[in-house]
C-alpha cells in the first residue's frame, strides 16, 4: 500500500504556477486612465508602456507618492548620526513642549502619522516649516501613538525638523546623498514661497526614476553593489505601528488595517480599495507579505515585492473609482487565483 501511494506522489503531475500575465496588468491599468506601467524583476525591465515612447522625458508629479522619500532621508540622518528616530522633537522646538500632547512628538511619530496632530494640517503659502513650527501643538489633539492619520503635516513638521538637525535643507542633503549617486534628477519639485520644497507631495518625475528608487529599498539600500541607504534604515520603513500595522515610513504595508482607518480624517480617496477589517492584509490578500506601495493621487503607485525580486510602477492620469490596487497586482502576483 505504501509503495503504491509513494508510486502515486511520484506520477502525480506537477502543474507549475501560472506565469505573471503582465500584458493583462498593463491593459488593466491603461483602461482605468493609467499613463506609464513599468514592470522590473531583478535588473530586466519585464513590460514597459507609455503614452509616448520618450521614455526618459516622461514624467509626472508622483503626488503623495512623494512621502515615500522620507524613509529614505530619515534612514540617511539615523545613519550620519544626526538624528535619532526616538528622540523627542520639542528638545529642538521649544514651543512644542508647552502642551503634553505635542511635547511627546518623535521623528517616529511622524513619519508613521501617529503624531496625534491632524494630518491634514498644512499651508502652501509662506514658509511651510515655520507654519507647522507654529501651529503642531495646536494641531496634537491626543498623544503619540494612540492613533493613525494622513496627511501633510507630519511630513512638514518632520522636514523642519530635519532642516534643523542637519544644518541644511533636508531635500538638498537628499538629492546629494542619494538621489544624484542613484542617477535620479528630479524634474521639478513644488516648493513654498521661499522655496522650501514639500517632503509630502510634489515631486515630479519619471517612472524609471521612481523605480530605480523601489529598486534601492527592494535590495536593503544597496545598488550595483554600493551602500546608499543602512540596512537597518531600510527595514524600518516596513515597520508598522500598533495604531496602523498596514503604514511604516511612507510606505503603505500588506498587513491587516484597523477598520477605523478609512474612516479616519484625512484619509485619500486614492486608497479607497485598501482594506481595512483587521484581518485580511490590506493591498492584496493572500499576496506576499513583504509587499509594500507607496500611493498618490491619480492612482499613482510604486509598489515593491523584495521576496519577488521586484518593483512596479504605475502613473494614473486621474483617480478611477474603479481601480483596484488588488486586481492589478493578483494579474502579476496571483495569476492563478487571478483567472480563477
Amino acid at each position: 500500500m505504501h509503495v503504491l501511494f509513494y508510486m502515486a506522489l511520484v506520477l502525480w503531475p506537477v502543474v507549475p504556477p501560472a506565469a505573471p500575465d503582465l500584458e493583462a496588468a498593463a491593459e488593466y491599468s491603461r483602461r482605468h486612465g493609467g499613463r506609464a506601467f513599468v514592470v522590473i524583476e531583478g535588473d530586466t525591465v519585464r513590460i514597459e508602456r507609455r503614452q509616448n515612447n520618450a521614455r526618459d522625458t516622461f514624467n509626472q508629479t508622483i503626488f503623495s507618492g512623494t512621502k515615500s522619500f522620507g524613509c529614505a532621508l530619515a534612514a540617511l540622518a539615523v545613519g550620519d548620526g544626526r538624528m535619532a528616530l526616538d528622540e523627542r522633537v520639542s528638545e529642538t522646538f521649544s514651543d512644542l513642549a508647552t502642551r503634553e500632547t505635542s511635547a511627546a512628538i518623535t521623528p517616529r511619530d511622524l513619519l508613521t502619522q501617529t503624531s496625534g496632530m491632524k494630518g491634514g494640517g498644512t499651508s502652501t503659502r509662506g514658509d511651510h516649516y515655520q507654519w507647522i513650527r507654529t501651529h503642531a501643538r495646536l494641531l496634537a489633539g491626543t498623544p503619540p501613538g494612540a492613533r493613525f492619520t494622513y496627511g501633510a503635516a507630519h511630513w512638514d513638521l518632520f522636514a523642519a525638523f530635519a532642516h534643523e538637525k542637519l544644518g541644511e535643507d533636508p531635500i538638498a542633503y537628499l538629492e546629494r546623498r542619494l538621489l544624484q549617486p542613484l542617477g535620479i534628477t528630479p524634474v521639478f519639485w513644488k516648493a513654498d514661497d521661499v522655496g522650501q520644497r514639500f517632503l509630502a507631495f510634489g515631486l515630479v518625475t519619471t517612472p524609471r526614476a521612481w523605480a530605480r528608487y523601489g529598486m534601492l529599498l527592494r535590495d536593503g539600500g544597496m545598488v550595483d553593489g554600493r551602500r546608499l541607504l543602512p540596512a537597518d534604515g531600510v527595514a524600518d520603513c516596513w515597520r508598522g505601528t500598533t495604531a496602523n500595522p498596514a503604514y511604516g515610513f511612507g510606505l503603505w504595508l500588506n498587513r491587516p488595517m484597523p477598520k477605523a482607518i478609512k474612516g479616519s480624517y484625512g484619509f485619500p480617496t486614492t486608497l479607497r480599495g485598501l482594506i481595512a477589517n483587521g484581518q485580511d492584509a490590506a493591498i492584496l490578500p493572500g499576496g506576499p507579505d513583504d509587499l509594500a506601495m507607496a500611493a498618490g493621487s491619480a492612482d499613482t503607485r510604486l509598489y515593491i515585492i523584495p521576496s519577488r525580486d521586484m518593483v512596479i510602477v504605475r502613473f494614473g492620469s486621474k483617480d478611477d473609482p474603479t481601480f483596484s490596487d488588488a486586481a492589478l497586482l493578483r494579474l502579476i502576483l496571483l495569476p492563478g487565483a487571478a483567472a480563477q
